[in-house]
């Protein structure tokens, strides 16, 4: 509930849930042990579909952990999603699941400073939910509970020289200089 940045993407591949690695009384997430959940999970699936050879975490994982990285210790970023319901691809979701209720819950309750918007579905969806212009860079933007640096990019995983790990760290670096101005 103190983190200042959000990583917002549209939905959860993993079927790890968070829930199971939260203590109520500390009210800490424990990521070390989700992480090494998601990893077993991750490698199972992968066996399954007779893979070898495989990266222990998604692209999307890897580039979040970058820019977890580039943010620094000093600033706490939550990783959620738009909608809460896991499936393998964007695609997957039904209408029924595209009801960002928790979402909109984290965005009121903690009102961060900044947000990283990955992918175009949740871009277009908060756009138009927030009327938040087509900015480009860092741009502070309104919104019923406040104001925040919003930063669109392509999807965390996008290929095709899209998205690099390098240009993740800028990102992190463009977040981490907006709120030491703030």
């Amino acid at each position: 509930m103190q983190c200042d940045i959000f990583v917002v993407g549209t939905n959860p591949a993993s079927t790890v849930s968070w829930a199971s690695f939260w203590d109520k009384e500390r009210a800490t997430f424990n990521k070390e042990k989700w992480l090494h959940v998601y990893e077993e999970e991750r490698a199972a699936k992968k066996r399954a579909q007779g893979k070898t050879g495989f990266h222990r975490w998604s692209t999307t994982r890897s580039r979040i952990e970058i820019l977890n990285d580039a943010l620094g210790a000093q600033h706490r970023a939550l990783e959620t999603n738009l909608y809460s319901v896991s499936t393998p691809k964007e695609n997957d979701l039904t209408r029924a699941d595209k009801i960002p209720l928790i979402f909109n819950f984290l965005l009121r309750s903690i009102k961060p400073k900044a947000l990283l918007v990955h992918g175009d579905a949740t871009a277009q969806y908060l756009r138009k939910t927030y009327k938040w212009s087509e900015a480009v860079g860092c741009s502070v933007m309104s919104f019923e509970y406040g104001s925040a640096a919003i930063l669109f990019t392509p999807h965390l995983a996008a290929r095709g020289g899209l998205v690099t790990n390098e240009k993740v760290k800028e990102w992190g670096r463009m977040l981490y200089l907006n709120l030491q101005e703030a």
